[in-house]
């Protein structure tokens, strides 16, 4: 999985340790501790061709939020503020590999 977490002000660490379902997995995400991170209210899950493929809240202080990404595809997170409609990050994803599920 892309991107590493050096390349990010928000997220720290994506991790996948479960079978993937038909269209996505779930990823663990560790949100970092900084001033940019700590503002995120809500992280929506962008795939290449615009549409929104999944939205995620973000409580006061959470450190930890289960992502679905697709499978096999590109996708945008998208970290921002819902309270004041900011943007904070927008980083680019990929989730590849094989789905055992399927073999």
């Amino acid at each position: 999985m892309n991107p590493t977490a050096s390349e990010s002000a928000v997220f720290e660490e994506f991790s996948v340790d479960e079978p993937w379902a038909s269209n996505h997995v779930w990823a663990n995400t560790t949100l970092k501790s900084t001033p940019a991170a700590s503002n995120v209210t809500t992280i929506s899950v962008i795939r290449e061709n615009g549409q929104v493929f999944s939205t995620h809240q973000v409580t006061s202080g959470q450190t930890n939020v289960l992502l679905a990404l697709p499978t096999n595809r590109n996708a945008t997170l998208v970290a921002s503020n819902s309270k004041n409609s900011t943007t904070i990050e927008k980083t680019n994803v990929s989730v590849i590999g094989i789905d055992p599920l399927s073999q």
